[in-house]
């Protein structure tokens, strides 16, 4: 299966920090690397015109581990 497509698939079941790479995994971690993934499938959407904006990205970027969902 293609990359993008499986990552995609696996955000949709919820199932996120399986396609994290064991090799850099920390459980303490987890959520930031989380956060990482939802950001990033915004960046690919098929439409540009759901695609964030440059400036949306780094408040989100810089937000990441903080008490606020990265994406919202």
């Amino acid at each position: 299966r293609e990359l993008v497509s499986w990552v995609l698939h696996m955000k949709e079941k919820n199932c996120e920090a399986e396609v994290l790479d064991r090799a850099m995994y920390d459980k303490k971690f987890e959520m930031q690397m989380v956060q990482m993934i939802d950001i990033a499938c915004l960046c690919i959407s098929e439409s540009p015109k759901l695609r964030p904006l440059t400036h949306e990205l780094v408040l989100w970027l810089d937000n990441i581990g903080g008490s606020t969902e990265a994406t919202k």
